[in-house]
């Protein structure tokens, strides 16, 4: 079990590092015990594995609110939507995903932000918005659905206007996907990579 801290502007975060090789399971359930949210990181090459479920499921006893990393895009193997599709279907519907890549391996260069629905890529001169691409736009509007009803379903309010065909704003969205998390009723999946400097910030 590894222990470190970062800041994030104004607030002080202490990091447990936990393994999460089906031989060490049994390392990262005192982490959960001291924890306030976990972090699950999924290999967007091999999927998921036995050992998440397991530690999925610990998780949920304890209520504690979780935020999905899809990692390895950038790798060749890499596959998004059939991980996507396979932990709603294994873990349940409140899997949501909130980023979706740009590229896999090496033509990974950014992501698709499906709350604000606009894409983030990474330049030469930095970090850049722009609109979703045009051939990527059917399917990030089906993952943009499936966050939105994710969301809704944390406020009665939001649903019902919702379920009555009124499109929900950015602000009351933005709102109650905070919200969300924090009370463990839905858990984003975001697609970083550190060593490309995409999807960090």
């Amino acid at each position: 079990l590894g222990v470190g801290w970062t800041r994030w502007r104004d607030n002080h975060l202490n990091l447990l590092d936990a393994p999460g090789a089906d031989d060490a399971i049994g390392d990262a359930y005192p982490a959960l015990m001291a924890a306030d949210v976990a972090v699950f990181v999924v290999n967007a090459a091999a999927g998921l594995q036995p050992q998440h479920d397991r530690l999925w499921a610990a998780c949920g006893e304890l209520g504690l609110p979780r935020v999905i990393v899809l990692n390895q895009l950038d790798q060749r193997q890499a596959s998004y939507q059939p991980v996507i599709d396979a932990l709603r279907e294994r873990c349940g519907k409140a899997r949501a995903p909130t980023h979706m890549p740009i590229g896999t391996g090496e033509q990974f260069t950014g992501v698709i932000d499906l709350l604000r629905f606009v894409a983030v890529e990474k330049t030469p001169s930095g970090r850049a918005e722009r609109e979703v691409p045009q051939d990527r736009r059917e399917q990030a509007e089906n993952n943009r659905n499936l966050l939105v009803e994710a969301i809704v379903e944390q406020d009665d309010d939001l649903l019902m206007s919702y379920l009555d065909g009124e499109t929900p704003s950015d602000k009351k969205l933005s709102r109650v996907f905070a919200e969300g998390i924090a009370v463990a009723g839905f858990f984003p999946v975001l697609c970083p990579s550190a060593p490309a400097t995409i999807a960090v910030r």
